[in-house]
């Protein structure tokens, strides 16, 4: 590795796990995003209702987080809680239209 920092642009899933496996082995990293907040579709947006999730609608593969986070030296367990939830996604079109996707 070199002095020079790798520049990641977006800090979406992707661009977020580069920028912590380089920075891992010692690679000095600069993320740009032009959004407000990290994230890219695992972020909060703020409506006139409340907080809502963008997505994803389900966690799969953890296995895959797992290992990303050990190649970093830690787990991901330490950085990251999981709550089920009896919903997993509303999709809304009126107050009266809505379909709701339940985990079974």
């Amino acid at each position: 590795m070199n002095n020079k920092p790798v520049i990641v642009i977006g800090a979406g899933i992707g661009g977020l796990t580069a920028a912590l496996l380089l920075a891992s082995r010692g690679q000095p990293v600069i993320v740009i995003e032009k959004c407000p907040q990290a994230g890219g579709k695992m972020r909060e947006i703020e409506t006139a209702s409340g907080p809502v999730d963008s997505g994803p609608t389900v966690f799969t593969m953890r296995h895959v987080f797992e290992e990303i986070f050990a190649r970093a030296g830690t787990t991901f367990a330490d950085h990251v809680t999981l709550e089920p939830v009896s919903v997993l996604a509303r999709h809304a079109w009126s107050k009266e239209e809505q379909l709701d996707l339940y985990a079974d």
